[in-house]
């Protein structure tokens, strides 16, 4: 893949979780019960980031890293993942990671998850990934923050 110069973008996802009811703010089309708000971008490189419900009050977070077909071939890595959490609007705080030790790049496609998250009362998670490929230095982005957890007063 050729990259002219410009500054690669990283991927966000969503994921909106409510307890007991299931899973609210999709539209028709725009996610299906195993990934819930998922957005990648990028052109040469495509990176996603995504909270996975995985039942209950429980989520995971995801990363993927993969080198389009055509042009330059760039070898990928997922870096770091981590989930974080907040309580009340307080402060984040990591609670799951999974990071490169070693495994390498990858010739075409690299991802990562972490283990389970059972979220308490009024917790918020986001996913937070460092992506790299060859000729380019690592970039963190933060996924969005996803509700998860009873909603209490």
């Amino acid at each position: 893949m050729v990259k002219f110069g410009w500054k690669k973008v990283v991927g966000t996802a969503m994921a909106a979780l409510t307890l007991g009811t299931g899973l609210v703010g999709l539209s028709a089309g725009s996610a299906s019960a195993a990934v819930v708000g998922k957005v990648c971008d990028g052109w040469a490189v495509v990176t996603c980031t995504k909270i996975v419900p995985q039942g209950g009050h429980n989520v995971i977070a995801r990363a993927t890293i993969t080198d389009r077909d055509g042009g330059e071939d760039f070898k990928v890595k997922v870096e770091y993942l981590h989930m974080q959490r907040r309580v009340n609007g307080g402060a984040w705080a990591n609670v799951k990671w999974n990071q490169d030790l070693g495994d390498g790049w990858r010739d075409e496609w690299d991802g990562a998850d972490t283990s389970v998250y059972t979220c308490g009362p009024n917790t918020e998670v986001r996913s937070v990934a460092t992506f790299t490929w060859t000729g380019d230095q690592p970039e963190k982005q933060y996924g969005k923050i996803t509700p998860c957890g009873p909603r209490r007063p």
